[in-house]
């Protein structure tokens, strides 16, 4: 089964969200984060996200806590 565009689109939006959320925070647990978004991603999903995340190089994780690395703005 192919995801639609709205469904990409939407996981998308999540990714840049929860990218965003650790950037302006610096740093926040993994679980703190997930529990933030688990009414509208799965474990599974989240997980993917953030490993797409943490490839980018802009975000490390560290005990389950994710911390930005990415350029400061």
């Amino acid at each position: 089964m192919n995801p639609t565009k709205q469904q990409v689109q939407a996981v998308f939006d999540v990714l840049v969200a929860i990218t965003e959320v650790i950037r302006t925070k610096g740093e926040v647990p993994s679980g703190d984060l997930y529990a933030s978004v688990m009414g509208s991603i799965d474990l599974q999903t989240y997980e993917r996200i953030l490993s797409t995340i943490k490839g980018s190089g802009l975000v490390l994780e560290k005990n389950h806590l994710l911390v930005w690395v990415g350029p400061k703005f």
